[in-house]
């Protein structure tokens, strides 16, 4: 259920950084081919409104980013989510552009699949879906610091 959630979000991000930022979260015009990605873990719980029970009960949440840049600005990404219960797999497309030497931004769409199962005493559910997730994004370099925002 938390998958569901996240139909729109805002994130920030905030780097310290030597040169043009590394992170897969900056805006980036990549080189074709090259690839990047980073595997994340963190700690969730179920929103109080959907079981207040299990509103204190938290639980690992690992996921899996790729990106690829492709020519003409694009890149292609996929992003696997999961915390054993249920499961996000997206695959999307983005195309930067370096409007400044310090300021750059995409735009993007992205398809994502989630499936989820619990077959624990009392629950017996199976559930699955397909979701679209259109972003801009936007960074800009400071130099030693980078910010980047990103609307999906």
């Amino acid at each position: 259920m938390t998958l569901l959630c996240l139909s729109q979000s805002l994130s920030l991000y905030a780097q310290e950084i030597e040169r043009t930022p590394a992170t897969m979260a900056y805006p980036k015009v990549m080189d074709p081919w090259s690839t990047e990605m980073a595997f994340g873990a963190s700690l969730m719980r179920m929103p109080e409104e959907i079981a207040q029970e299990g509103a204190y009960i938290r639980w690992p949440l690992f996921h899996l980013d790729f990106m690829m840049g492709l020519p003409e600005n694009f890149n292609m990404q996929a992003t696997l989510s999961t915390e054993i219960v249920t499961n996000h797999l997206e695959l999307g497309a983005r195309w930067q552009v370096a409007l400044t030497d310090r300021l750059h931004a995409d735009v993007g769409l992205g398809a994502a699949y989630w499936f989820a199962q619990l077959h624990i005493d009392p629950y017996d559910n199976t559930m699955n879906g397909w979701m679209t997730y259109p972003t801009i994004g936007l960074g800009y370099d400071f130099g030693k610091m980078a910010l980047s925002g990103r609307v999906k």
